[in-house]
């Protein structure tokens, strides 16, 4: 994680999300020690730039994929509103859609941390969705699309919290959100 390679950084954040996900117990030390290096990494001032942002997204889907399959090695409820600030995943597609599948999974089980006191993280979470159609993440065949159109049809019957998320947005992203409306 602290090699000077972009590549060999997306490799090990890869691996770590790899570990997470279907490694036994025998990972669960390494992934609590990983995640301080993935969230340095995240965070070092030049991690968006055209050259790191790959293995940047590849460190936030390694943090979503410890958080998701081994919730025992880190404090979830404080490391998750980082996570979520870190969203959405525009580069590497794959990560992408893996993460999408997570955030529906929290928000599916209407996971506290990440809807926010009096749900005042769904502008939020509704502005990644759009992004993840305009970045073209989401494809409408595929199952997580249908549940990211759930996800803001539920929030479409509170009128009020409707309004208050689509006056965040801008027309592309309002665009993009009644595009996969109409197709997942």
């Amino acid at each position: 994680m602290r090699d000077n390679n972009p590549e060999v950084r997306q490799a090990a954040a890869y691996g770590l999300g790899v570990m997470a996900q279907f490694g036994g117990d025998d990972y669960r030390s390494l992934c609590s020690e990983a995640v301080p290096l993935l969230v340095k990494v995240i965070k070092c001032a030049n991690s968006k730039t055209k050259k790191n942002i790959i293995a940047t997204e590849n460190c936030i889907s390694a943090v979503g994929k410890i958080l998701r399959f081994k919730p025992n090695c880190v404090n979830v409820d404080e490391v998750l509103p980082h996570w979520l600030s870190w969203l959405p995943l525009h580069e590497d597609k794959e990560e992408a859609i893996q993460t999408l599948s997570f955030l529906c999974d929290l928000i599916e089980s209407n996971h506290p941390v990440v809807l926010g006191p009096n749900n005042s993280n769904l502008p939020k979470i509704i502005s990644i969705i759009a992004e993840g159609k305009i970045n073209e993440t989401i494809n409408c065949e595929d199952p997580c699309a249908k549940r990211l159109a759930n996800v803001v049809r539920q929030v479409q019957t509170s009128e009020e919290l409707w309004l208050e998320c689509i006056s965040q947005l801008d027309d592309e992203q309002q665009e993009a959100l009644q595009e996969l409306l109409n197709f997942a």
